[in-house]
């Protein structure tokens, strides 16, 4: 984590992403304002893992498989997507979890564990691994 000096100004690491400029980050470690906090943590707000794969996910020391009985499908996840399917699947937020991986894999810049993160998320919405909380 790099220290600032009084001169510096912390600025939102997702500025220039939207239209109007990100009000100074608070203290959580990311370097996102709360206006890309909320934004970020939409993304899983109404997502779950289904059920047909919440109850077939198995681990194997870091690395675990899923398998998915809809269609026989088996998929398997290396350390970091066994380390963030996990933290989805205990119902972090988005935002705990890029937290909780710059934490255990100590990575600098933040945006490299988000864009990753995000990427992870959208193959698995995309495979049907995660469905919206209202459905049966």
């Amino acid at each position: 984590m790099k220290f600032l000096t009084k001169k510096q100004k912390i600025k939102c690491i997702l500025e220039g992403e939207g239209a109007d400029p990100c009000p100074p980050p608070g203290d959580n470690g990311l370097q996102i304002c709360e206006n890309h906090i909320k934004e970020l943590n939409k993304t899983l707000l109404n997502l779950r893992v289904a059920d047909y794969i919440r109850e077939n996910f198995m681990m194997k020391d870091e690395e675990s498989f899923l398998f998915d009985r809809r269609n026989g499908s088996v998929y398997s996840l290396n350390q970091t997507g066994t380390f963030i399917f996990s933290l989805i699947l205990s119902g972090k937020d988005f935002c705990t979890i890029l937290e909780q991986m710059a934490d255990a894999f100590d990575t600098n810049p933040v945006t490299d564990t988000l864009y990753d993160c995000n990427r992870f998320v959208g193959e698995i919405l995309k495979l049907g691994l995660l469905t919206p909380k209202d459905a049966v």
